[in-house]
């Protein structure tokens, strides 16, 4: 008679690690959508339980919007490439993750979304006061409000509404000055347009005196000033200064966006140029 004896050793034999070696493209539009090709080796040779993700980058691995977000489909094309449909996100220097049956392999720094762009600022200038509501257009910023800001010359806006990822709101702050830069923030990311928007220059309409002789006076004069655009800050314009007929008056006080007042120096002669 014969006896027939086996013998058996586990854990001596394993099939490669799946491999992902590049991606294109490399950036994608924050609102996902499009495809990208996932170039390596051992992804089967057929679709298995085959699944690919984009990995979470090292400064937004703990966002709840970032990272570690699966592809919202995957086609399996051969065992050296697959179809991710991306999923929506922000940001850049994420990852690729290869998922083959159990077994995983990353890719670091391997894709972006688009940073924020501005195209144009639909007001080009705008009274001293503020208060204007102003659209501001462009591309990639979010899908929803993602903490979205603008500022107009460093200052930020009153309000700041997301409308969709090319537009936005800006309630504009009160200022000074022309050829403001416009500055949107998208989470971590800035974008810049400059010499986007100016304030409405100051325009002087008259002024009047409260004694009756300007020419000479044991006491000085009080001047009032009427225009527009003097500002409506009290701080910003509390460093105003006017002069009369080349001299500097003793005292300028802002009274309003629209009114000045000069406590003019003594002096002689009929025609004075207001500055």
């Amino acid at each position: 008679s014969a006896v027939a004896r086996v013998a058996t050793r586990t854990e001596v034999f394993s099939y490669d690690l799946p491999g992902v070696s590049c991606s294109a493209p490399g950036n994608q539009p924050t609102t996902g959508g499009n495809l990208v090709s996932l170039t390596g080796r051992n992804f089967g040779t057929q679709a298995y339980s085959m699944a690919s993700r984009i990995s979470g980058n090292h400064a937004t691995a703990d966002s709840n919007v970032n990272g570690g977000t699966a592809c919202e489909s995957n086609t399996w094309s051969s065992a050296t490439s697959i179809l991710c449909k991306a999923p929506r996100g922000l940001l850049f220097g994420y990852g690729f993750i290869a998922t083959v049956g159990v077994r995983a392999k990353t890719l670091s720094d391997a894709f972006s979304y688009d940073a924020p762009v501005i195209y144009g600022n639909f007001l080009g200038n705008g009274p001293t006061s503020g208060g204007s509501v102003v659209t501001v257009k462009g591309q990639s910023y979010g899908w929803l409000d993602m903490t979205t800001k603008l500022r107009y010359g460093g200052t930020a806006c009153d309000s700041t509404r997301w409308l969709s990822t090319t537009a936005l709101l800006c309630t504009i702050p009160e200022g000074n000055s022309i050829m403001k830069s416009v500055t949107v923030s998208v989470h971590f990311l800035r974008t810049t347009l400059s010499r986007a928007f100016s304030y409405d220059r100051m325009v002087l309409e008259m002024a009047y005196i409260q004694t009756s002789n300007m020419a000479t006076s044991l006491n000085a004069s009080n001047v009032i000033i009427i225009g527009d655009n003097f500002g409506a800050d009290p701080l910003i314009a509390s460093s105003m200064m006017v002069h009369v007929g080349g001299s500097a008056c003793e005292m300028s006080r802002w009274i309003s966006t629209t009114t000045v007042f000069c406590k003019q120096t003594n002096g002689v002669g009929s025609t004075y140029q207001i500055v």
